[in-house]
């Protein structure tokens, strides 16, 4: 897919990223930010496009729905194993709470999780 995350992205970071450009967007629309977007090779993106992109693509690329774990976001895509990324880590829980950069993922950016799928995730660790 043309526009999913870059390889490497990790799942944090992309939801820190969308939520910077998501406030810049609002800071732009709302006249206190003086640039309308960025330029990307040829095309101009305005924050508000970078955002959409972001959330458009943002499941497919971390959610993994059916695992013998069940289900859970990865914590990075593209990486040079690609069973690495589907992997469920053992860093996804920890001192029986749910304590992983997945969860600051959601704190940080909730509107780019789908909920249910959110909840399969929460679901999963607490099994575990």
């Amino acid at each position: 897919m043309k526009d999913r995350p870059r390889d490497g992205a990790a799942v944090e970071l992309v939801a820190l990223q969308a939520r910077a450009v998501r406030w810049l967007s609002e800071l732009r629309k709302a006249d206190l930010y003086p640039y309308d977007g960025v330029k990307v090779s040829t095309a101009f993106w305005s924050f508000q496009q970078w955002y959409e992109r972001i959330l458009s693509h943002f499941d497919d690329a971390f959610f993994f729905p059916s695992t013998p774990h069940g289900a859970y976001y990865r914590d990075c895509v593209g990486q040079q194993d690609p069973e690495a990324g589907r992997q469920l880590r053992p860093n996804f829980v920890g001192f029986g709470c749910v304590c992983h950069v997945q969860v600051v993922a959601m704190a940080v950016m909730p509107a780019l999780f789908v909920p249910e799928h959110a909840t399969q995730a929460l679901d999963t660790a607490r099994v575990l």
